[in-house]
């Protein structure tokens, strides 16, 4: 299973363990912390029990870690094989930001379909609510994190208004959410 969500800054501190429930999968994040994200990756990875990174070109994806969006540079997830393997690459940038949410879902709808979740928490503008939308039409199912505690919340809102959350919890609710859609022993999400 695989989960992509984003980070807009060093204050959300929404850390999704990815390896409770005896379930285990990746998750990618898109997160816009200029010249934080090496050592946002490292001080995530002494407090989860999972790998956390920053992503590296070609890297194979496994079970149990979390890859980075490495800061100025667009990150993707494509298949090559059987293997799911992280892209990095300089990319477009767009409102002069680089990584972009709507980067790493639209790679989502396309090479995971079904067998994803999308989250998407506080942050500025539109980046990600298409390509959130585009996810949920390939059968992911979506979490977007409600107002109330929201520093911005134009991209929470955005993917509301494009009918692309299948839920909008508080920031506290969305894991147990995921981890008792994953516990109701459906098979859907079984890869």
């Amino acid at each position: 299973m695989h989960w992509c969500l984003n980070r807009w800054n060093r204050g959300n501190q929404a850390n999704i363990d990815t390896n409770v429930g005896g379930f285990s999968w990746h998750s990618y994040h898109a997160a816009y912390v200029p010249g934080f994200t090496t050592s946002f990756a490292a001080r995530l990875d002494s407090l989860c029990q999972i790998a956390v990174k920053e992503a590296t070109h070609g890297e194979r994806v496994l079970p149990g870690h979390a890859s980075i969006a490495p800061d100025g540079r667009q990150f993707r997830i494509d298949k090559s094989g059987a293997n799911y393997v992280c892209v990095v690459e300089d990319g477009e940038t767009v409102n002069r930001h680089r990584p972009l949410v709507e980067v790493l879902f639209k790679s989502a709808a396309k090479v995971f379909g079904r067998n994803a979740f999308g989250i998407l928490l506080n942050g500025m503008g539109i980046d990600g609510a298409k390509a959130m939308q585009e996810m949920r039409d390939c059968g992911s199912y979506n979490y977007v994190q409600d107002e109330a505690i929201c520093v911005l919340f134009g991209m929470p809102r955005e993917a509301i208004l494009h009918g692309a959350a299948d839920e909008v919890l508080p920031l506290v609710a969305i894991a147990p959410a995921l981890l008792a859609r994953l516990s109701a022993g459906n098979d859907r999400y079984r890869v």
